[in-house]
């Protein structure tokens, strides 16, 4: 396989109310490295001699990214389907790795993908049996009805309730610019592509974790969380003594975890993150780069974005928390409705989405599922 591109655009995937809709989801961080590097990095993992990146403001990862990887600009104006072929026209040679969207998977659902071309020389679809997040939202409401017997797609449908799911991983030709170009639109160019009986699907029954929502962070970071063993400090990094360090746990440069003090792995502390005394950080948390967690606050479960700042006693659960947002003290984000824990199957947690530059004022209980849309203020 010659080459891979990795598209994506607001108007396919945005993380609102985390973010403004305008801000391109590979730009957001998780573990300390922007989502769209994971992508690329698994787009790399088979080897094409050329890989492209090509979304708005992609050159701002591009500390991130392998030398080899190419940025092309493209306009969050630009209809995402003229974009798209505009920049496969001058990349495709026969056939091309396209990722459109952005998901946390590992590196060998790009090298299943791969082999089954090989074996079939055929533009395939990569699809999931499973819905791929919280929202049905962007390429994944392209649904595949397919025959497993002869192997091959009966029907594909936008917005369809039978099937398997689309990822937005597929290989294709130049036949997928042509109808780029005609329909003007991504979703009914890959529906009406893959269409052609001619045209071949490959399953993964693997982990598989989209990014198309807020709540979504949490199972991306579950994910790579999942795969970290042992507990790694920076050199520079400065623990108390008397914490305590559960891991696995990766501590980043400049993070500093204050007098008594539990975290529990798996877990993330970005550089320059401080976890104040006596907090309790529990698994599956990601704190990135600058943000603040008080002292006495937990934490369980939860994306506390860039340099936000969780003032001291605050109860977080389940919960996304934006890029620079405020959390002053005694807030508590609640993970479920009681009614719903009273019956069987119905009880799934979800805390609050808190957005960038927000701010939930003090002593505010946030219901489950709350939303506090960027920059706006929580009143108790």
């Amino acid at each position: 396989m010659s080459k891979a591109l990795f598209f994506s655009h607001p108007e396919i995937e945005n993380l609102y109310p985390l973010r403004e809709r305008s801000v391109p989801t590979p730009l957001q961080m998780l573990l300390g490295r922007p989502i769209g590097a994971f992508v690329l990095e698994g787009l790399q993992s088979v080897n094409p001699k050329d890989v492209v990146a090509a979304f708005p403001q992609a050159s701002r990862i591009a500390d991130f990214l392998k030398p080899t990887t190419r940025v092309v600009p493209v306009d969050c104006n630009e209809n995402p389907a003229t974009a798209l072929s505009r920049i496969i026209d001058d990349l495709i040679e026969d056939f091309l790795i396209l990722q459109v969207g952005s998901f946390i998977a590992s590196q060998e659902i790009y090298s299943s993908l791969v082999t089954r071309w090989n074996e079939t020389g055929a533009s395939l679809a990569l699809l999931v049996p499973h819905a791929p997040g919280e929202d049905v939202i962007g390429v994944h409401a392209i649904r595949f009805e397919i025959d497993l017997q002869s192997k091959t797609i009966e029907k594909v449908e936008i917005g369809g309730e039978r099937g398997l799911y689309f990822t937005g991983l597929m290989i294709v030709d130049r036949d997928f610019v042509k109808l780029l170009k005609e329909r003007k639109s991504i979703l009914e160019s890959v529906a009406l592509y893959f269409s052609d009986r001619s045209r071949g699907f490959h399953v993964w029954t693997g982990s598989f974790s989209s990014v198309n929502s807020p709540f979504n962070l949490l199972e991306a970071a579950k994910e790579v969380l999942s795969e970290v063993r042992d507990t790694r400090v920076h050199a520079k990094a400065k623990i108390s003594p008397t914490a305590v360090l559960e891991g696995p746990v990766i501590i980043d440069e400049h993070a500093v975890v204050d007098h008594y003090s539990v975290i529990k792995g798996p877990a993330y502390i970005g550089r320059g993150a401080l976890v104040g005394a006596h907090s309790f950080v529990r698994q599956y948390v990601t704190i990135e780069s600058n943000a603040v967690v008080g002292a006495g606050s937990e934490v369980k479960r939860s994306y506390v974005g860039p340099s936000s700042f969780i003032s001291s006693h605050c109860y977080i659960t389940d919960s996304v928390i934006g890029d620079q947002a405020l959390i002053r003290p005694f807030v508590v984000t609640l993970n479920y409705d009681p009614q719903e824990a009273t019956r069987p199957g119905m009880l799934v947690k979800k805390g609050s989405i808190i957005g960038e530059r927000s701010i939930a004022n003090g002593g505010s209980v946030l219901r489950p599922r709350s939303i506090v849309r960027p920059g706006e203020v929580y009143q108790p």
